[in-house]
C-alpha cells in the first residue's frame, strides 16, 4: 500500500515562511560582528597575508581599476571586470577599513599603482566613525601625494538602506563634510548614489535589498555597477 503524506497544517507552512524571513537577517547580525571583530583584530601584518593569498590567485594587470571594501564589495558576486576598457581589480576583506588602509597604505594601494581607487565606505565608517573616517581620508590622499601613485580617488558614501533609515541625517551631514574636504584635491571626488537607491517617498527602495534590509539584491547590484561606472569615466584616461 502506498502512503500518501498529508499536507502541512497552515501554521506550519506560516511558521516555515517567517523561519525563511529570519534566517537572513539573523546570518547578516552574525556576519556583521564577526566583521567587527576582524576589523578590531586587524593589521597590517595580517592584512598583507591575505591580499598576497588573493594576488596568487589571479594576475595583476597594469593601472587597473582598484575597488577596494569590505561587505558591499564581498557580497557583490559579479563585480564589473572592465570599466572603459580597463581592467578592474577587487580586494575586498572582512580587515579592510579606512583607518587601516591609510596605515597600510603602500601594500593597499601602493602595490598595484591604480589608475584610479574606489573606496567603500561601510555604514560603520559614517554612523560610527565619522571624523575618523574624514582623518584617514586626508591621510589617504596625502599618501597618494606622497608616492605619487593612484592619480586618483573616489569615494563611495554608503548606500541608504532600510536597516539604517533612521540615520539619514548622519549620513547628509558626512556627505556634505566630504564634499568639503574632495572639493580641495583635484582628482578627488565623492559618489552618493543616494538618489539612485530611494524610492519617491524619499525613503531607501527595499525592493533593492534583501530582507535584513542592507545586502543588496541582484537588481541593487546591477544599479550600483552602473552608478560606479558612470562616475569614474571622467577620470579614466
Amino acid at each position: 500500500m502506498v502512503e500518501r503524506l498529508s499536507p502541512l497544517p497552515s501554521n506550519a507552512i506560516g511558521a516555515l515562511f517567517i523561519f525563511a524571513l529570519v534566517i537572513p537577517v539573523v546570518l547578516t547580525v552574525v556576519a556583521i560582528e564577526r566583521d567587527a571583530l576582524s576589523v578590531a583584530q586587524a593589521s597590517c601584518e595580517t592584512l598583507s597575508e591575505e591580499l598576497e593569498t588573493l594576488d596568487a590567485s589571479m594576475s595583476i594587470t597594469t593601472d587597473p581599476v582598484l575597488l577596494l571594501g569590505n561587505q558591499r564589495i564581498r557580497r557583490w558576486h559579479s563585480p564589473p571586470e572592465y570599466i572603459q576598457d580597463r581592467p578592474v581589480l577587487t580586494r575586498a576583506s572582512s580587515q579592510l577599513s579606512p583607518n587601516l588602509i591609510a596605515e597600510c597604505f603602500t601594500r593597499v594601494i601602493g602595490y598595484y599603482r591604480p589608475q584610479i581607487t574606489l573606496l567603500f565606505l561601510e555604514p560603520a565608517d559614517v554612523y560610527e566613525h565619522a571624523d575618523t573616517t574624514l582623518a584617514n581620508l586626508v591621510e589617504i590622499n596625502r599618501k597618494r601625494d606622497y608616492f605619487d601613485v593612484s592619480p586618483n580617488l573616489a569615494v563611495i558614501l554608503p548606500l541608504p538602506t532600510p536597516r539604517h533609515s533612521q540615520k539619514r541625517q548622519a549620513l547628509i551631514e558626512f556627505r556634505t563634510k566630504a564634499n568639503q574636504w574632495a572639493s580641495k584635491h583635484p582628482n578627488t571626488v565623492v559618489i552618493d548614489g543616494a538618489s539612485m537607491f530611494e524610492a519617491s517617498t524619499g525613503q531607501p527602495d527595499a525592493r533593492l535589498f534583501w530582507p535584513d534590509g542592507q545586502t543588496l539584491t541582484s537588481e541593487g547590484y546591477t544599479l550600483l555597477d552602473s552608478l560606479v561606472t558612470a562616475s569614474i569615466e571622467p577620470y579614466l584616461y
